[in-house]
């Protein structure tokens, strides 16, 4: 009887185990295909670049390309962002040296509502000159 016992103790715990991660996978699904929260196939900069782009607080990307903002908008889900007057207006005002980039500050608090900015910037010595928001949060 005491095998049986271990037995039947090892099999609960097992399934508890997958009981465990079924719920995490589960609890992670949505937010992995909110679009609004997502920054999918951008790759983010450090925390300290943020700071010194006076966004503390927000994550930020690395450069992008023009290519690269519109792919991610349009994969953001905005169907023609090229047609924004914002982004015409950022093209218009890009120069040699400046920067296109993402940022994120869209935070959760406690009771699990997400809100805050979350937009495209055309950064010039190291400040925001234009932004392109295309997704609203609240």
């Amino acid at each position: 009887m005491k095998f049986a016992n271990r037995r039947l103790i090892r099999e609960y715990r097992e399934v508890g185990h997958l009981r465990t991660l079924l719920c995490l996978l589960i609890a992670l699904i949505p937010p992995l295909a909110s679009c609004a929260h997502s920054a999918l196939g951008v790759k983010m900069d450090s925390s300290a670049v943020a700071r010194s782009l006076g966004l503390k607080g927000c994550r930020v990307s690395i450069p992008l390309t023009q290519v690269e903002v519109i792919e991610q908008a349009k994969r953001d889900g905005d169907p023609d962002p090229e047609s924004h007057p914002e982004w015409i207006r950022m093209r218009r005002e890009f120069r040699d040296g400046d920067q296109f980039r993402l940022v994120n500050c869209v935070r959760t608090d406690k009771s699990g509502v997400a809100g805050g900015a979350y937009y495209f910037a055309l950064f010039r010595n190291d400040v925001a000159i234009s932004e392109m928001h295309n997704i609203i949060v609240n």
